[in-house]
Parts: C-alpha cells; structure tokens; sequence
C-alpha cells in the first residue's frame, strides 16, 4: 500500500510543479491573457464546466491559455 501512496504524491507533485490543475466553473472556458486560469493553469490543465459537463484542456501558455474541448 505504501508503493501506490508513494506514487500518488509523487504524480501530484509533478502536476503541482508543472503548474497543472484541475478546476470547475459554471460558464464556458474563456482563452487569453484574460482567460479562464490565466496566470496560474499550465499547459496540459483541465477546466470542467458543471453546467454542461464539457472539459477543456489548456494548449496554450500558464499566462495565455487556449482552452481545447476535449
């Protein structure tokens, strides 16, 4: 069991150190500077939206994101 909780904080850490997140809203995600997690959602981040349930993944910049459907 102490192997998997290893590797769990490990994987969250590397998300963590890489500026990856994972984060709600209840509109559609908005790209640019202004954007939805401009600033602090890298590359690789995944915006869930609960009105809809669709996800976006960043594809842009941590200080310009382009929000992909995925």
């Amino acid at each position: 069991m102490a192997k998997y909780i290893k590797n769990i904080q490990y994987q969250l850490r590397e998300l963590a150190n890489n500026g990856i997140v994972v984060f709600s809203g209840s509109a559609s995600a908005s790209s640019g500077p202004t954007g939805t997690g401009a600033g602090f959602a890298g590359p690789g981040s995944t915006y869930i939206n609960t009105q809809s349930g669709n996800q976006s993944t960043n594809t842009g910049t941590k200080l310009s994101p382009t929000w992909t459907p995925m």
